[in-house]
Protein backbone atom coordinates (compact mmCIF):
# COMPACT_ATOMS: atom_id res chain seq x y z
CA UNK A 1 0.00 0.00 0.00
CA UNK A 2 1.61 3.33 -0.96
CA UNK A 3 2.60 5.97 2.02
CA UNK A 4 0.13 8.41 3.02
CA UNK A 5 -2.95 5.95 1.73
CA UNK A 6 -5.95 5.42 4.17
CA UNK A 7 -8.24 2.77 4.04
CA UNK A 8 -12.00 2.06 5.49
CA UNK A 9 -13.54 -1.02 4.92
CA UNK A 10 -16.05 -3.12 6.79
CA UNK A 11 -15.34 -6.22 8.31
CA UNK A 12 -17.74 -9.26 8.93
CA UNK A 13 -19.30 -10.21 12.04
CA UNK A 14 -17.34 -13.09 12.93
CA UNK A 15 -14.19 -11.93 12.14
CA UNK A 16 -11.70 -12.15 15.31
CA UNK A 17 -9.29 -9.80 16.26
CA UNK A 18 -6.87 -9.23 18.80
CA UNK A 19 -7.37 -6.25 21.66
CA UNK A 20 -4.24 -3.94 21.43
CA UNK A 21 -6.22 -1.02 22.90
CA UNK A 22 -9.45 0.26 24.18
CA UNK A 23 -10.80 4.19 23.10
CA UNK A 24 -13.16 6.22 25.02
CA UNK A 25 -16.17 6.91 23.14
CA UNK A 26 -18.90 9.37 23.40
CA UNK A 27 -22.17 8.19 24.78
CA UNK A 28 -24.39 10.41 22.36
CA UNK A 29 -22.89 9.57 19.35
CA UNK A 30 -23.50 6.87 16.56
CA UNK A 31 -20.15 4.94 17.50
CA UNK A 32 -20.37 2.80 20.46
CA UNK A 33 -17.00 1.24 20.09
CA UNK A 34 -13.39 2.50 19.25
CA UNK A 35 -10.55 -0.06 19.33
CA UNK A 36 -7.33 -0.42 18.13
CA UNK A 37 -6.73 -4.56 17.15
CA UNK A 38 -4.25 -6.89 14.90
CA UNK A 39 -5.90 -8.96 12.64
CA UNK A 40 -5.30 -12.38 12.95
CA UNK A 41 -2.68 -14.29 10.69
CA UNK A 42 -4.94 -16.37 8.52
CA UNK A 43 -7.41 -13.27 7.63
CA UNK A 44 -3.60 -11.17 6.53
CA UNK A 45 -2.85 -14.38 4.43
CA UNK A 46 -6.21 -14.97 2.90
CA UNK A 47 -6.97 -11.39 2.27
CA UNK A 48 -2.62 -10.89 0.76
CA UNK A 49 -3.23 -7.28 2.11
CA UNK A 50 0.08 -5.82 3.36
CA UNK A 51 -0.26 -4.71 7.15
CA UNK A 52 1.70 -7.41 8.29
CA UNK A 53 1.91 -6.56 12.02
CA UNK A 54 0.92 -3.61 12.13
CA UNK A 55 -2.52 -2.99 14.39
CA UNK A 56 -5.64 -1.36 12.63
CA UNK A 57 -8.50 0.59 13.89
CA UNK A 58 -11.76 -1.59 14.69
CA UNK A 59 -14.70 1.56 14.85
CA UNK A 60 -18.36 -0.12 15.33
CA UNK A 61 -20.99 2.28 14.37
CA UNK A 62 -25.01 2.40 14.49
CA UNK A 63 -26.49 3.71 11.33
CA UNK A 64 -29.91 4.68 10.52
CA UNK A 65 -31.51 1.41 10.31
CA UNK A 66 -30.43 0.19 13.53
CA UNK A 67 -27.99 -1.94 12.67
CA UNK A 68 -24.12 -2.14 14.15
CA UNK A 69 -21.25 -2.01 11.28
CA UNK A 70 -18.00 -2.92 12.37
CA UNK A 71 -15.18 -1.10 10.31
CA UNK A 72 -11.74 -1.64 10.18
CA UNK A 73 -9.10 1.41 9.14
CA UNK A 74 -5.65 2.21 9.17
CA UNK A 75 -5.86 5.45 10.11
CA UNK A 76 -5.08 5.34 13.74
CA UNK A 77 -5.45 9.40 14.34
CA UNK A 78 -8.52 10.32 12.73
CA UNK A 79 -11.92 10.88 15.39
CA UNK A 80 -14.24 7.73 15.35
CA UNK A 81 -16.87 10.05 13.90
CA UNK A 82 -14.86 11.17 11.06
CA UNK A 83 -13.65 7.42 10.17
CA UNK A 84 -17.48 6.50 10.23
CA UNK A 85 -18.19 9.82 7.72
CA UNK A 86 -15.60 8.46 5.40
CA UNK A 87 -16.79 5.08 5.47
CA UNK A 88 -20.69 6.97 4.68
CA UNK A 89 -19.02 8.51 1.93
CA UNK A 90 -16.89 5.89 0.45
CA UNK A 91 -20.53 4.27 -0.09
CA UNK A 92 -22.10 6.96 -1.63
CA UNK A 93 -19.09 7.10 -4.18
CA UNK A 94 -20.31 3.23 -4.78
CA UNK A 95 -23.36 3.50 -5.42
CA UNK A 96 -22.30 6.11 -8.01
CA UNK A 97 -20.01 4.12 -9.76
CA UNK A 98 -22.95 1.55 -9.43
CA UNK A 99 -25.39 4.31 -11.10
CA UNK A 100 -23.07 4.58 -14.30
CA UNK A 101 -22.52 0.69 -14.52
CA UNK A 102 -26.41 -0.08 -14.83
CA UNK A 103 -27.57 2.94 -16.73
CA UNK A 104 -24.65 4.68 -18.37
CA UNK A 105 -23.72 0.88 -19.55
CA UNK A 106 -20.25 1.46 -18.91
CA UNK A 107 -19.10 -1.54 -17.98
CA UNK A 108 -14.72 -1.18 -17.53
CA UNK A 109 -12.97 2.54 -18.19
CA UNK A 110 -10.64 2.28 -21.25
CA UNK A 111 -8.07 4.30 -19.58
CA UNK A 112 -7.07 5.18 -15.52
CA UNK A 113 -6.14 8.81 -15.88
CA UNK A 114 -8.94 11.25 -14.33
CA UNK A 115 -9.16 13.18 -17.69
CA UNK A 116 -10.18 9.29 -19.66
CA UNK A 117 -12.77 8.47 -17.21
CA UNK A 118 -13.85 12.00 -17.63
CA UNK A 119 -14.28 11.57 -21.25
CA UNK A 120 -15.55 8.34 -21.50
CA UNK A 121 -18.27 9.56 -18.71
CA UNK A 122 -19.64 12.70 -21.21
CA UNK A 123 -19.59 10.49 -24.13
CA UNK A 124 -21.70 7.87 -22.55
CA UNK A 125 -24.10 10.51 -20.85
CA UNK A 126 -24.06 12.11 -24.57
CA UNK A 127 -25.25 8.85 -25.68
CA UNK A 128 -27.76 8.34 -22.93
CA UNK A 129 -29.65 11.15 -23.43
Amino acid sequence: MPKGCRFVTRLKRHTPTQLVEERAVARDGNVTRDRIVMLPGRLQYQRRHRLGEKPVREVHVVIDTGKTLRLVTNDLTSPAEAIAELYKTRWDVELFFKWIKQTLKIRKFLGTSENAVCVQIAVALIAYR
